[in-house]
């Protein structure tokens, strides 16, 4: 990777890390719980008390805050989010 590519990665996981610190805590539980640890929906939804319904649009939801987020918090560093998923599939650069 290139020293520009290298920065506007390590600016990535940042965003991420500061997204993710204004969640509340459960919602943070949640997502370390389905992304990071991999972990089944159904055991998710047991494991913190939500049904299978909650899970979903929950997740569609946090999705959609998420990537209004990045966009936000990059602001006039548009190289940070370009190539970042959008809910529905498409990325940011397509905008």
């Amino acid at each position: 990777m290139n020293p520009e590519g290298e920065v506007v990665s390590r600016e990535r996981k940042d965003l991420v890390r500061n997204i993710l610190e204004e969640l509340p805590e459960k919602d943070r539980r949640i997502l370390r719980a389905v992304f990071l640890e991999d972990i089944e929906k159904a055991e998710v939804c047991k494991r913190f008390d939500v049904n299978r319904d909650y899970l979903r649009y929950w997740y569609i939801g946090q999705k959609s805050a998420f990537a209004r987020r990045s966009i936000k918090t990059a602001g006039n560093s548009p190289e940070i989010v370009r190539g970042m998923k959008r809910p529905g599939g498409g990325n940011t650069s397509n905008t």
